[in-house]
């Protein structure tokens, strides 16, 4: 392969795969590639476009459903009401199973392939499981789905839909996470868990800053709003515009903004109080945000390097109460555009971000809206009349 595994921490190189932490320190592994280049292969379906710089070789019909490739929309509501003359947002939402992970899934599925691997587990607050279940019905692979007891039932049942085998574990995500490194490590299952424990996964998160760039016209934003349990999407979009700079691409670095719930918001609770390291979440409160609610109990250093990537690319961090979350959905809505809760959240935070002028009237902001609103559907509470004529629904719409 044109690539290599490296620790992030120390510099050890996988000397086998798949690989996942780092077998002498226990860093975050990174791929680093022979020779990467800016090469779109049109021919190849989805994100495999991108496959120059995407750890995979050959890829087979079961290991793509066309994923990426998703609209980049102007704003035409929380911009302009804002004073953000370039403002967009990126409909992570419309990959074929709703949510941005398809891309994580793609990649890892295709290595899972490479590897000979069949039996497949993974630690998920829902979506992440619902995309390797139709993955891994696809490709004929086994999937056991470790997630919180608190996962909303539409994610749960699209899992089961897609013949996936679902174990609900009490308390919050970072439990599921425990159970599920355990199972993998005693009996050799490939861990497709979408945090920084998946290296192949992860690099699928990268071509979503890929595309942003090429769908500006190969320019770089001046912001991109993301969404952020662990922060691997976050990662890997710095990656994207890392490499897009040293092929001599990419002029600068985008600032990366890390949007978290305040009732489980260790990352961005690290940032706002300028502390070197990330505190777990000790008691992680519920959120409307299910998506994104991971305590990092157990593997803080997952928080750490998503802290030092906002840092490096001057970016900044938000956390949203639960009212500010809901109304994340509302505003979008008016966009066009229906979100699940966590999916939302760039939304408020990038008016917050206008507000406090952190984001300027002329930058370039991309938020990132990563599931659907039928993952986990919020509306406005509503009377719903009933009619029986025309008559009846003219009168209640004034028109009798």
């Amino acid at each position: 392969m044109a690539y290599q595994l490296v620790c992030s921490r120390c510099g050890s190189i996988a000397e086998q795969e798949p690989a996942y932490q780092c077998r002498r320190c226990g860093g975050i592994m990174e791929f680093q590639y022979n020779n990467p280049a800016y090469l779109v292969e049109p021919e190849k379906p989805g994100i495999f476009r991108f496959s120059s710089v995407l750890p995979v070789e050959d890829v087979r019909p079961a290991e793509s459903m066309g994923e990426g490739g998703t609209p980049l929309i102007p704003s035409v509501a929380v911009g302009p009401e804002n004073g953000l003359e370039q403002a967009f947002f990126k409909l992570e939402s419309l990959n074929p199973s709703g949510s941005f992970k398809d891309r994580a899934l793609a990649v890892a599925m295709n290595c899972a392939a490479r590897f000979g691997l069949k039996k497949m587990i993974i630690a998920s607050s829902g979506n992440a499981a619902a995309s390797a279940a139709a993955y891994a019905a696809r490709s004929g692979a086994e999937l056991t789905a470790v997630v919180p007891e608190s996962t909303p039932e539409n994610k749960i049942g699209q899992i089961l839909c897609h013949g996936g085998r679902v174990v609900k574990v009490p308390g919050n995500y970072s439990r599921s996470y425990a159970v599920c490194r355990e199972m993998a490590e005693k009996y050799g299952w490939f861990d497709l868990t979408t945090t920084f424990i998946n290296p192949y996964a992860r690099e699928g998160y990268k071509t979503i800053g890929y595309e942003i760039f090429e769908q500006l016209g190969r320019r770089t934003p001046d912001a991109v709003v993301l969404p952020t349990g662990a922060g691997p999407i976050l990662a890997a979009v710095y990656q994207a515009f890392a490499e897009l700079g040293r092929m001599g691409l990419a002029e600068r670095m985008p600032k990366l903004i890390c949007v978290q719930a305040k009732n489980c918001g260790p990352i961005a609770s690290a940032f706002l109080r300028n502390a070197a390291r990330v505190e777990p979440c000790a008691d992680p409160k519920p959120t409307l945000a299910s998506g994104i609610n991971d305590s990092l109990m157990g593997y803080a250093g997952d928080g750490d390097y998503t802290l030092d990537c906002i840092r490096r690319s001057g970016g900044t961090a938000v956390l949203l109460d639960e009212e500010e979350i809901r109304q994340s959905v509302f505003r979008l809505a008016e966009e066009g555009v229906y979100a699940e809760p966590a999916g939302a959240v760039s939304a408020a935070a990038m008016a917050r971000l206008a507000e406090s002028g952190f984001l300027r009237k002329s930058d370039t902001v991309v938020g990132v809206v990563t599931g659907h609103g039928l993952k986990n559907p919020l509306a406005r509470e509503a009377k719903i009349p009933a009619v029986a004529s025309a008559a009846e629904l003219a009168r209640i719409l004034g028109e009798g």
